[in-house]
């Protein structure tokens, strides 16, 4: 079950503990150590500094490879 407690206008407050004045954000604040939301899963990976970097090269070699 969700923790999430609307306080004023648009300001809620998550699990107690933090602030937010967007409900999508509380949402996720929520869920932040869940594994599913809403019947899917949610997997994220993190990637290291130089496999972010060799992405973005290749998308641009990429996109002018199409183009040409």
């Amino acid at each position: 079950m969700l923790e999430i407690r609307k306080i004023w206008g648009d300001t809620y407050l998550v699990n107690g503990e933090h602030l937010t004045q967007d409900f999508n954000e509380a949402v996720l604040l929520a869920y932040k150590n869940k594994e599913k939301i809403k019947n899917f899963e949610v997997d994220y990976m993190e990637i290291s500094f130089w496999e972010n970097l060799k992405n973005k090269i290749d998308f641009i070699f990429t996109i002018l490879e199409s183009w040409m």
